[in-house]
């Protein structure tokens, strides 16, 4: 049985909790949203929070809860458990656990986008996109050329200050 010193009903507890809830409900909105209308503005709101998809953003809110809570006597639990039945990672500590850790990373940046919708794929991937773009030019001005010379941003700005000008009538179906 976990026992912590704190109390349930403490107040950071309980900011945590409902900072957690707040976080599950705006991952719905995010993921779950449909496009609305302008007759219901909030009616795709309405269906991401309380639909069954949404569910999977609150159980992982709460879980994300317990953990930030309790899980430093859940840690001290299972770091006891583990060391009585002597079931300690063989890699700990070892050169090759670091590259499990690694290939368990990348699995996990190939395959978590995967799980998004279609719309949000394309704007991550593009967003991805534009700043490696930007990393490759200032790599270039200032690795290869010794150069701390900013102009090429200026480029960026006009550009994003132009494409926010002619598209600001089309509408995100992501926000409300």
């Amino acid at each position: 049985m976990i026992t912590n010193t704190r109390k349930f009903f403490d107040q950071a507890v309980v900011r945590r909790f409902f900072s957690c809830i707040f976080l599950g409900i705006v991952a719905a909105l995010i993921t779950d949203s449909d496009e609305g209308s302008s007759d219901h503005p909030l009616q795709a709101a309405k269906t991401a929070v309380f639909s069954t998809r949404s569910l999977k953003w609150f159980v992982l809110a709460i879980l994300l809860w317990a953990v930030w809570t309790y899980g430093g006597a859940i840690r001290g639990q299972t770091t006891a458990l583990v060391s009585k039945l002597s079931l300690a990672n063989p890699l700990a500590g070892r050169r090759e656990s670091r590259w499990v850790l690694y290939a368990g990373l990348l699995a996990v940046a190939i395959i978590g986008p995967r799980l998004l919708p279609a719309y949000l794929q394309i704007v991550m991937f593009s967003a991805v996109g534009i700043y490696a773009l930007l990393a490759l030019g200032l790599n270039v001005v200032v690795g290869y050329a010794g150069l701390l010379d900013l102009g090429f941003i200026a480029f960026f700005a006009i550009g994003a200050y132009v494409t926010a000008y002619f598209t600001k009538s089309t509408e995100s179906p992501t926000f409300i």
